[in-house]
């Protein structure tokens, strides 16, 4: 019996992926194997690689040549997993061109002070999001007023029509 190592050199990555009696596991626990050569392949799908149990988050961000709107894109993807990597900062979601705030805003285990904190993120994009409610931001206690005042793109009035910011 070949090892896997043995196994990749002999054929393309999509042949051993075709064959159903292979487990994607044995290629990610190989050591020699590099993970962009399986995400260079067009027949491989991500979300195969998500649902593999050995696999870790991690290893796919930290692949240079991947790219993260292929992992945003993935219908199969659900974005706390990305945000519970303790390896993930989170301006490179922000510096995303394909990525929406609202749907990191809509994800109920993010803290809108992660946001607040990222020295890349400007508050103007998170007033212009239309799902954005003014009054999460209010109650966030670790942001300051003088931020959404300083803000050329906030006008006042916004602030004071909302329901739970009191003016005393």
């Amino acid at each position: 019996m070949c090892v896997v190592s043995s196994l990749i050199s002999l054929c393309s990555p999509h042949k051993l992926l075709r064959d159903e009696t292979f487990h994607l596991h044995k290629l990610l626990r190989d050591e020699t194997f590099h993970l962009h050569k399986l995400l260079r392949d067009e027949t491989f799908h991500l979300h195969k690689l998500l649902r593999d149990e050995i696999f870790h988050l991690h290893k796919l961000l930290r692949d240079e040549t991947f790219h993260l709107h292929k992992l945003l894109r993935d219908e199969t993807f659900h974005l706390h997993k990305l945000l519970r990597d303790e390896t993930f900062h989170l301006h490179k979601l922000l510096r995303d061109n394909t990525f929406h705030l609202h749907k990191l805003l809509r994800d109920e285990t993010f803290h809108l002070h992660k946001l607040l904190r990222d020295e890349t993120f400007h508050l103007h994009k998170l007033l212009r999001d239309e799902t954005f409610h003014l009054h999460k931001l209010l109650r966030d206690e670790t942001f300051h007023l003088h931020k959404l005042l300083r803000d050329e793109t906030f006008h006042l009035h916004k602030l004071l029509r909302d329901e739970t910011f009191h003016l005393h």
